[in-house]
Order: C-alpha cells, then sequence, then structure tokens
C-alpha cells in the first residue's frame, strides 16, 4: 500500500489490522505450542487427517478471546475511519494469498466493529488451512509464529469498473489498454481503449453494446438492465481514459514492469483496487493479485500526521493503521515511507 500511496495511486480508504496482531492473539491464546505439536504429531500428506487437524485447530481458535488492547484498537480505527456515516461499509480480507497459500477468505458488507472482530478472527485462522499448514512444513517454517495481516477498506460499490493493462501485447509496448463496462464484476461485454504510452493520445476505441450490468441489492449481486439509450454508449469519457492510462502508468513505473490494474468509479470517485504483473495474468483477467497491503506500510504515529504536502493520515490505534488516498491534486507529489 505504501508503494501505491507513494505513486499518487488511489485506493479506497481502510486500515489494516498488522500480522503483529495476529501473532499476538495467538499468543495471548495460549495455543501456539499446542498446534505446533499437534501439526508435528501428523501425518500432513494424508489429506483426511491434515483437513481433520485443520479443522479442530480452527475450531480452537473461534471461540479464543481477542487481547483487549487490539480489540480497542479495531474499534478506534474504524471509528476514525467512518466518521459520522451511519450506513458506512466495509470489506474484511487477509492482505495476500501467498501469506495463506490457498484462495483466503474474505468479507464484505461489514458495518460494525464487533462484526470486523469476527471476521478477522476468521482471517486469522485461515493461516491454519490445509494448504497454509502444508506449505509452511515444506519450507521448514514454525506454525506458532504464523500472521497474516487484515485489510479492512471501505466498500466500493462501482458504478463502472474495468481493468488497466500498461503493455498491448509483448510485441507492442508502446501501447496501453483500459476496458471499462457498467456495474461490477469481470464478465461480460466490455469497451477498450488503446492509449498511446509517450502523449496519452487514444488511438483506438472498440464500444459495445451492453444490454446488462451486475449490481449489489441489499448486500446481494443482480443482474440488471442497462437504460436502452446508454448501452452502445462509450461507458467512460476520454477524459477518463487518459486519467487512467495516466495511473496505469504510474504502477507500472513505481512496480518497475508491465502491469494489469483493476479500476472502479463509485460516486464520482476513481480507485485503483488491485494489481499484479501482466506475466503473472496473460490468459486470466479475473485472476489478479491482492495488493499486500502490509508489506510496504509505514505506521505514523497519530493521532494524525500529513506526510509531505498532502493529507496522507497514518494513525496508530494498537495494532492498525489507518490510511486514506491523496487527493487527485496531490497525486504527484505524495510521499509515504515505504518501511516502517
Amino acid at each position: 500500500m505504501g508503494e501505491l500511496l507513494n505513486a499518487g495511486v488511489p485506493v479506497p480508504p481502510g486500515f489494516i489490522i498488522t500480522s503483529d496482531a495476529c501473532r499476538e492473539f495467538i499468543r495471548a491464546s495460549k495455543l501456539g505450542r499446542k498446534i505446533q505439536r499437534s501439526i508435528k504429531d501428523v501425518e500432513i500428506y494424508d489429506k483426511e487427517k491434515l483437513a481433520k487437524l485443520s479443522g479442530e485447530i480452527c475450531e480452537m481458535l473461534s471461540t479464543a478471546e481477542i487481547p483487549k488492547e487490539i480489540e480497542r484498537g479495531i474499534k478506534a480505527a474504524f471509528a476514525t475511519l467512518r466518521g459520522n456515516d451511519s450506513e458506512f461499509t466495509v470489506s474484511v480480507k487477509c492482505s495476500t494469498e501467498q501469506d495463506c497459500g490457498h484462495e483466503c477468505y474474505a468479507s464484505r458488507g461489514v458495518s460494525d466493529a464487533d462484526s470486523i472482530m469476527k471476521e478477522a478472527l476468521k482471517c486469522w485462522e485461515s493461516i491454519y488451512s490445509p494448504e497454509a499448514i502444508l506449505q509452511r512444513e515444506e519450507n521448514g517454517l514454525r506454525h506458532d509464529d504464523a500472521g497474516i495481516a487484515v485489510v479492512v477498506q471501505k466498500l466500493v460499490l462501482p458504478d463502472k469498473c474495468g481493468t488497466v493493462m500498461t503493455i498491448e501485447g509483448p510485441e507492442n509496448r508502446n501501447v496501453l489498454m483500459v476496458s471499462a463496462r457498467y456495474g461490477e464484476g469481470v464478465k461480460g461485454p466490455e469497451d477498450v481503449y488503446k492509449v498511446r504510452k509517450k502523449d496519452y493520445t487514444i488511438i483506438g476505441k472498440s464500444v459495445c453494446d451492453q444490454r446488462f450490468m451486475a449490481v449489489q441489492v441489499d448486500g446481494k449481486t443482480v443482474h440488471t438492465n442497462v437504460r436502452e439509450d446508454l448501452r452502445a454508449q462509450q461507458k467512460i469519457s476520454d477524459k477518463q481514459i487518459v486519467e487512467l492510462a495516466k495511473i496505469g502508468l504510474l504502477i507500472e513505473k513505481q512496480y518497475g514492469g508491465p502491469r494489469m490494474a483493476r479500476w472502479a468509479i463509485a460516486d464520482g470517485h476513481l480507485y485503483i483496487t488491485e494489481t499484479a504483473p501482466v506475466e503473472e495474468c496473460r490468459g486470466k483477467p479475473s485472476e489478479l493479485q491482492e495488493i499486500d497491503f502490509e508489506e510496504h506500510a509505514s505506521i505514523v504515529i497519530g493521532p494524525a500526521g500529513v506526510i509531505g504536502a498532502t493529507a496522507i493520515t497514518g494513525v496508530c490505534v494498537c495494532a492498525c493503521l489507518l490510511y486514506t488516498s491523496p487527493s487527485p491534486r496531490d497525486r504527484t507529489r505524495s510521499r509515504m515511507p515505504s518501511s516502517a
């Protein structure tokens, strides 16, 4: 997250429950040694036995109490993030799939601190999935020292969404591609725009006839008709295409190579929600690597800190890091330390 903020990339506001908080929870539960011993005694290549053990460990953790200091930190961070918005909702998810070795737990539409703690606990349990246990065993890592960060982010319900691919293909790295569709999701018809990287000139447009779109209604994804007069229209303006192209190149420069990024526009605000190297996604546009929100995050001692010339706020609340995106005019000037 620090890398993306440094690059001036807009991301949904939120806070991070650090991996140290996870380890402190395991330590306070006094289950660490028991977990280590029980895994040592099981045949890890016996899928049934490993799955049974994983379930038993998760059951033990689900009844353990979260330390009060961590609980207070989560409540304070959420109260600061929510402000006066009584209908504010967030998503809660593991920071990276790489930490778990499998598809991570994620939840959407969480609206209170107690529920956030319940969802965080489920994220912490995921480090003892059969896949994660096996991965640590094969790499000679201890199980009682495992930890994972939890990302709590404002829930973005997009009016429009799409991707930015910073190269057109292996043979043409001078052109980038922007796709766009109404609603949310990764499947279905979409516009595709080509942009010349050296001067941000739009050199090609393929506008689709989108008749249906996916939207959220009462926490469920439903498909609805696109207004007839909008179906065959360009989904985003030329100005937005160029803005996305510039953001894509910021991300490419930050990571030092071609990237794919997923974007969303909600209530008039543009956010980057996922990114991955192009090489890891070729042919699989929907299988994006989650941003590692903790690896480069830095805790700024609060109650509030201003970094550089922009309002990136870092609030240290126990084991939580609160962050907000830079404003558009400050994107090229913002700087956040990339390590604690």
